[in-house]
């Protein structure tokens, strides 16, 4: 069964609100590591600064060759600020990666794509959805094996055609069900 605009929507919106979600936690201890260490932001602001530097040498020097060390004297100091970043939250007892986006679904971070094709996640929710809607899940919540009944099938009498009574066929067909 294809999905209708609606549905395709309604799981679109579902991974709009866990990217807002994952935004949300990540500013919110951001702000939290600020205010607590302020040496964090001030090296988060030396990296944006090591960056725009990189860009301006990239973009306008010509000196090739001074333009490389340059460079690579700023990559290193952003990696030293990046090492000392994790450094700081480790000291203040926080884990390396307090600060990075937790997604549920790591192979397409949450957005329900890769490479442009659905993830495996985007087709887990297409089937959740439908199973929700055609009300699939209710019934499978009742009627299960758990539920199964065995009182409803006779023990005393043989099938003339199976040469077995219905209750012994019904413990076959189970085991048959159960080996599938």
């Amino acid at each position: 069964m294809a999905l209708n605009n609606s549905q395709y929507n309604s799981i679109l919106r579902t991974y709009d609100a866990r990217q807002y979600a994952i935004r949300h936690l990540v500013d919110t201890r951001t702000y939290e590591i600020y205010n607590l260490i302020p040496e964090f932001e001030a090296l988060d602001k030396q990296i944006v600064d090591n960056s725009i530097s990189c860009a301006r040498l990239s973009l306008f020097n010509t000196d090739k060759k001074a333009n490389k060390a340059q460079l690579d004297k700023l990559k290193s100091s952003n990696l030293d600020i990046s090492m000392r970043k994790i450094e700081l939250l480790k000291e203040h007892g926080y884990p390396a990666d307090y600060l990075s986006p937790v997604y549920e679904c790591p192979d397409c971070k949450d957005t329900g794509f890769i490479d442009s094709k659905r993830c495996h996640c985007f087709k887990q929710a297409v089937i959740n959805l439908l199973y929700t809607e055609s009300l699939i899940n209710t019934n499978l919540s009742n009627e299960n094996f758990g539920t199964f009944r065995y009182d409803y099938y006779s023990d005393n009498v043989t099938d003339p055609t199976l040469g077995i009574t219905p209750y012994e066929n019904i413990n076959r067909v189970l085991d048959k069900c159960h080996a599938f």
